[in-house]
């Protein structure tokens, strides 16, 4: 109800504010991934944060797919524990 009452009013916050650049990761370890270059990483070819497992492991086979997809202009791996990641806030915690 308070959602759409007439009387409801959105709000938003400068420490909410989700940014996409490329400084968000600045201080992430990253790694080599061989002769394999992203075309589509915010950091650019070089620069992209450490994938958990290997090279021939699921995170690895997504970001690869992500990276060869002509309708991504852009994406970034979201860096776990990072002060800077993207979350929906959960009730106590965050997903």
């Amino acid at each position: 109800m308070a959602l759409f009452d007439d009387q409801a009013k959105p709000t938003w916050s400068e420490s909410r504010v989700v940014r996409f650049d490329d400084t968000i990761y600045q201080d992430v370890p990253t790694q080599t991934i061989g002769a394999f270059r992203f075309n589509r990483h915010l950091l650019g070819a070089d620069r992209a944060p450490l994938i958990d497992g290997d090279l021939n492991g699921e995170e690895f086979q997504c970001a690869w797919n992500l990276d060869s997809l002509s309708e991504s202009e852009v994406w970034v791996r979201n860096v776990a524990r990072h002060p800077h990641l993207f979350y929906l806030p959960r009730v106590g915690r965050r997903f």
